[in-house]
């Protein structure tokens, strides 16, 4: 689940919450082996210039403490919109946890990944399942490396960069629009 948030607050705010319910685990620390030459070794918090500052010891692969509903209310709670995300993959999304896309609760969108995004030109992407819920479809690049970023991207066309715009723009309301890039 994607969440989009009014403020920064707001998402700190949820990510900790759900940060909370993970489990804990040890890590390797040891600030002389280079992430690359063991990845999956830690989980580190890397400053602006990708040097290690910290480790976070909560296990950031496992699912949260949340049911689906939850999170969404979680999200809610704080002015966000929910997101289904990844709807396009076997793993980590709704509809490859589940197996199916639940009527409840309601998202604003879904979300495909960038290789989606290249099957679904291809006419090679199946996503009758999501569409029959009549979801607006957006894509991101689900970067976990700098290399990632901007794969995939859904362009908006706002008044202003702000949530409420954006949120017109994917319902499609007013002159509001958005595009898969």
């Amino acid at each position: 689940v994607l969440g989009l948030f009014p403020a920064l607050e707001s998402a700190l705010a949820v990510g900790q919450s759900i940060l909370e319910t993970l489990p804990g685990q040890r890590l390797n620390e040891e600030p002389s082996v280079p992430a690359a030459a063991n990845p999956g070794s830690g989980q580190w918090i890397l400053d602006w210039e990708g040097r290690r500052t910290s480790a976070e010891q909560r296990l950031l692969t496992a699912a949260s403490g949340y049911s689906l509903e939850q999170t969404v209310n979680l999200i809610r709670r704080q002015g966000g919109f929910a997101v289904a995300a990844h709807v396009d993959r076997r793993a980590f999304g709704v509809l490859g946890q589940l197996g199916f896309f639940p009527d409840t609760p309601q998202f604003l969108a879904a979300e495909i990944s960038a290789a989606g995004v290249a099957r679904l030109r291809k006419g090679k992407l199946q996503l009758e399942e999501v569409r029959a819920h009549d979801l607006p479809l957006i894509s991101s690049s689900d970067s976990h490396s700098p290399e990632e970023i901007a794969r995939s991207s859904t362009v908006f066309r706002v008044a202003e960069p702000c949530l409420a715009e954006l949120v017109l723009a994917i319902r499609g309301i007013e002159s509001r629009r958005y595009q898969i890039a």
